[in-house]
């Protein structure tokens, strides 16, 4: 009797580990995104020279060393099983200067890229940045071919992957303002701050 007992329990413990596998695997599926996204939107920026005055209201440290920009944007997400992920973009826009740089508004295009981890809670995610890994390099423009670092992207950012895994929706929430700095360690922040938001849609492209 004994003997029956612990075959059976035998039985229904071999029975009961592959679903146990397949719930924990199923639950680590819903909790990471494997694969790349091609999105594509808007965007919108405020460079203040000379900073902000506070990061609430954003207004310009000087009321007339300020830059606009509007435009578009393409890029790639990349997402991996541990939470980490980069975004890769380009980027076109027209920039309006305040009076006080005494220059004419222009057209000019971005590469960039930053590094994040996220996390994702029922279809929304939330993005964090890597210190340190933004990066823009202008393509046309009066600032071609210089490139700029950023050591702090305020805050977090968001989207909402579709529950097939198929289409992606990415937003950056406001207020959200970057800082570029000075040396290659990104430890010597410039007294330029840019507050920018954008909103960005699209599908799944690979695994």
């Amino acid at each position: 009797m004994k003997g029956n007992i612990k075959k059976l329990a035998l039985v229904v413990i071999i029975a009961v580990i592959p679903m146990l596998i397949a719930v924990a695997t199923a639950s680590a599926a819903g909790k990471t995104i494997q694969g790349t996204y091609a999105v594509t939107g808007g965007h919108g920026a405020l460079t203040a020279i000379g900073g902000f005055t506070d990061h609430t209201h954003f207004v310009p440290s000087n009321s007339s060393l300020w830059l606009m920009t509007f435009g578009t944007l393409i890029g790639v997400y990349t997402f991996n099983h541990d939470g980490t992920g980069e975004f890769t973009a380009e980027g076109w826009g027209i920039d309006v200067p305040g009076p006080g740089l005494n220059a004419p508004p222009d057209a000019s295009s971005i590469q960039m890229s930053c590094k994040f981890t996220y996390t994702l809670d029922q279809g929304e995610i939330t993005f964090t940045y890597v210190p340190g890994t933004l990066t823009q390099v202008a393509q046309y423009g009066p600032n071609a071919g210089q490139t700029s670092s950023y050591a702090t992207l305020s805050g977090p950012w968001y989207g909402q992957i579709s529950s097939d895994k198929k289409t992606l929706t990415v937003w950056m929430g406001v207020p959200t303002w970057i800082q570029p700095t000075a040396d290659q360690a990104n430890t010597q922040p410039l007294p330029v701050e840019t507050a920018f938001t954008w909103t960005l849609q699209g599908y799944r492209t690979g695994k």
